[in-house]
């Protein structure tokens, strides 16, 4: 009933209305598909955000690895070479600004190569840990480059090491570390359930005064620890400037060592082993001399233990062998009396091969077994049991006898021979030696006599050189005697002169009719 002008105004405002409500609405459903798709987005981001992090971790953790790889032994968990080498010449530029002394500690494990090749590579490799394990403990905080965690401490290579010490305040502090390393190192290690003693040779060099590099300083701290190996291994020595042509002389001998057997300057000598009841020579030690063309015979003392670091002590092993049996069936021919000669055998020719080799000598010479002693040391037969027993039995069956030589100065016990097929047990030296003035050595070898006795086995006694020795050793039974008292060891025909015409009676005569033999009985 309104006007048709109020009506109009209503309709247009009903319209505007409408229009409005429409808008909201069509707002409200645009913002409910923006939120939608804000919450999706920031979904995706989150996830994205989760993935980038996971992603970073991993790069982290990767190049984290391939740095250890890089300058981290992976035996020992040590820093590398590498690391060493990088870590020196930074130090090395320190040391030049500060003006202060940097010491250079060059480490080497003695006759490692013969514990591993005796043990095997998975025992060497757990002696190594040890090593290393001792090394980061026993040096002090304090005498490191930095405080923390032992880092310049490190592992050369194979059985060297390496330790900086930086800025210290005396040369003489150098040689303090030194010493505490070797008292720690040769506390008995356990590996595999054995007990061994470990011991190194350290070599010294100073910065400035030995040197200005890392590879000078490098040269001669080398060159250091083998005078340290030289003079008896089991020691330090700083390095001094005469070192060097004792290093230049260790090369040459070393070279000529390689070339002396198409030289032909090698020779066999014999040591007679002879029966003090009867003056008889029972047999006799073959000993490797070196005549140098120029310099004359080098003591084996000089050449073997090169020999063994040079990788040539199985061409000359061989050599001996060959040769040994050879001029052993010359004697046999020469209607000369001799029941055996012994060789001795390196720990690193005593593989599975040297059997095959014994028995092609003892076929292409024609030699009986039973002539030939092979003689092993301690090491040896402290090696991997089960291996050592399976070689030993195997070369038994050859027929050719089995000594241990040198018996007492190892790692075993009498009781562990109980487990080895062997004939002979030859008694060192050190032991021989003034045995009628030292209780000490008196109460070892009756040991060794007592229980050598009940496993059955023959003895000798090595290095008697004093009637009063020989005494003594008859009266604790001893049957076999090698030593100077009796003859030095002697070229060939020398020694086939005294097999020809024996001249040990009157010896054996003072040692029967020494007063001392005489009150006992």
């Amino acid at each position: 009933g309104v006007s048709s002008e109020v009506r109009k105004i209503s309709t247009m405002l009903n319209a505007i209305i409408d229009s409005l409500v429409s808008h909201k609405t069509n707002l409200d459903v645009d913002n409910r598909l923006l939120s939608l798709k804000v919450d999706e987005r920031t979904t995706e981001l989150s996830v994205r955000n989760v993935e980038l992090n996971k992603a970073i971790e991993e790069v982290t953790q990767t190049k984290n690895r391939l740095r250890k790889l890089a300058y981290f032994d992976t035996l020992t968990n040590l820093p590398n070479r590498r690391y060493f080498t990088e870590q020196f010449e930074l130090l090395l530029n320190i040391a030049r600004r500060e003006e202060t002394i940097l010491a250079f500690l060059f480490i080497d494990i003695d006759n490692f190569k013969r514990i591993n090749d005796s043990l095997g590579h998975n025992a060497g490799d757990m002696l190594l840990q040890e090593v290393a394990f001792r090394l980061k403990h026993i040096v002090r905080d304090s005498d490191l480059l930095a405080i923390k965690n032992s880092a310049f401490v490190s592992r050369f290579g194979g059985d060297e090491f390496t330790i900086i010490l930086n800025n210290i305040a005396h040369a003489n502090s150098a040689g303090s570390v030194a010493a505490r390393l070797l008292e720690g190192l040769s506390m008995p290690m356990t590996v595999e359930g054995q007990e061994f003693v470990v011991t190194p040779s350290i070599g010294i060099s100073l910065f400035p005064r030995d040197g200005d590099s890392l590879q000078v300083l490098l040269k001669h701290a080398d060159t250091a620890m083998y005078v340290a190996k030289a003079e008896g291994k089991n020691s330090y020595i700083y390095y001094t400037e005469n070192m060097d042509e004792a290093d230049i002389e260790r090369l040459q001998m070393e070279t000529e060592l390689r070339k002396a057997i198409e030289k032909n300057e090698l020779e066999l000598h014999y040591q007679p082993q002879v029966n003090i009841n009867t003056g008889e020579v029972e047999g006799a030690e073959v000993l490797l001399r070196w005549k140098h063309s120029e310099l004359g015979y080098i003591p084996p003392f000089e050449f073997v233990a090169l020999a063994e670091e040079a990788g040539v002590i199985g061409e000359l092993g061989d050599w001996v062998l060959f040769n040994a049996c050879l001029q052993m069936k010359a004697i046999r021919n020469k209607g000369l009396a001799l029941p055996h000669i012994s060789i001795n055998v390196s720990s690193l020719q005593f593989t599975d091969n040297f059997v095959i080799k014994l028995k092609r000598v003892l076929a292409k010479i024609g030699l009986e077994p039973g002539a030939i002693v092979i003689e092993v040391t301690e090491g040896i037969i402290m090696g991997d049991a089960s291996e050592t027993i399976r070689r030993l039995e195997d070369i038994k069956r050859v027929g050719v006898g089995l000594s241990v030589d040198d018996f007492g100065t190892g790692y075993s016990s009498l009781s562990y021979l109980t487990r080895f097929p062997l004939d002979e047990l030859k008694i060192d030296r050190c032991f021989i030696a003034n045995v009628d003035k030292s209780p000490d050595n008196a109460s070892i070898v009756g040991a060794i006599i007592s229980m050598g006795n009940s496993l059955g086995l023959n003895l000798v006694a090595e290095g008697a050189e004093t009637l009063e020795e020989c005494v003594f050793l008859k009266q604790y039974g001893i049957r076999v005697v090698q030593g100077y008292f009796f003859s030095k060891p002697l070229e060939t025909a020398e020694f086939e002169a005294v097999l020809k015409y024996p001249n040990f009676g009157e010896k054996v005569r003072r040692i029967l009719s020494h007063p001392s033999l005489s009150s006992s009985d």
